[in-house]
């Protein structure tokens, strides 16, 4: 660990940024991903395999084994993004809790929301053909229920997640079936704001989902759909101040934490910076594993 510098400890910040996402319900620990805390230089290419479902064969007259197969996804991790914060030595003074709390936690959720547009923007017509066309008012736990059975008839077999956007869970929540207590006990959906599972798909909110210019508002997918690979930030050599290099506790993804302090800095002297970033590549995964959710 770096020296702490200026009553700084990177450490501790690292430590209590990362807990303000425990409570977000992340896409990034749904989908098929390749996360390590090793360093790789930008722009590695990473090679993640999705296995092909299996055919039965007449075993009546002996057991002779049939080869499998995989298909290869290359992901490149070409793709750097973060955040800096630069403060004063006056403000660092006054108040460090405010720093953590108000600049460097929230730089935390705008990288993973980062990571987490970057992947969903993948998701176009050209890459997953199956959809559904809904208005707002339209979505209900009915549309859940066909999405469902279109990944099952297509044999995705694995867990399914819906990710929509804020209206359509505000419209999903006002199902009868759905907010009706008594349907799913005590405690949930009406009081908590929580509907956590409808016919088999764990049900999350995404305020990031882009539109793609294809009117997308949600997506119903098996962890297959989606791909990604990332890994630590290169460490620079003789770096003038602390590095943290940190897991995500949910997802997994690797970010990292930089603390630097410059005496001579000519906008603002005494600055302190801090930095989080991740180095990352998407890619769409297998087609039939997802189903667009697109109001017109």
């Amino acid at each position: 660990m770096g020296n702490t510098i200026a009553g700084v400890n990177l450490a501790a910040i690292a430590a209590e940024s990362l807990q303000v996402l425990q409570s977000k319900p992340l896409l990034l620990s749904r989908i098929s991903k390749n996360f390590s805390s090793e360093i790789t230089p930008n722009g590695a290419s990473i090679t993640t395999r999705v296995p092909v479902a299996p055919s039965v064969q007449d075993i009546s007259s002996g057991y002779s084994p049939t080869a499998i197969s995989m298909t290869a996804y290359t992901v490149t991790c070409n793709q750097l993004y973060g955040y800096v914060v630069g403060l004063t030595d006056a403000e660092v003074t006054n108040s460090v809790v405010d720093i953590q709390r108000l600049f460097v936690q929230p730089s935390v959720v705008t990288t993973v929301n980062k990571v987490e547009n970057a992947l969903m923007a993948t998701i176009t017509n050209a890459a997953f053909s199956q959809k559904v066309t809904k208005t707002t008012a339209q979505f209900d736990s009915d549309v859940v229920a066909d999405m469902v059975e279109t990944l099952r008839t297509a044999n995705v077999n694995g867990p399914l997640t819906l990710c929509i956007s804020p209206a359509l869970f505000a419209n999903l929540m006002k199902d009868t079936s759905v907010k009706s207590a008594m349907n799913f006990g005590a405690g949930a959906p009406l009081p908590t704001g929580v509907v956590g599972q409808i016919h088999g798909a764990d049900v999350i909110v995404n305020t990031n989902i882009p539109a793609n210019s294809e009117n997308l508002v949600g997506f119903m997918c098996a962890p297959e759909a989606l791909l990604i690979a990332a890994r630590a930030v290169v460490i620079p050599q003789n770096f003038p101040g602390q590095i943290m290099n940190e897991v995500e506790p949910q997802s997994g993804l690797p970010l990292q934490f930089r603390y630097w302090y410059d005496p001579d800095a000519a906008s603002q002297p005494g600055s302190h910076n801090f930095s989080v970033a991740s180095n990352y590549g998407v890619l769409a995964g297998v087609p039939a594993n997802l189903v667009r959710i697109v109001t017109a």
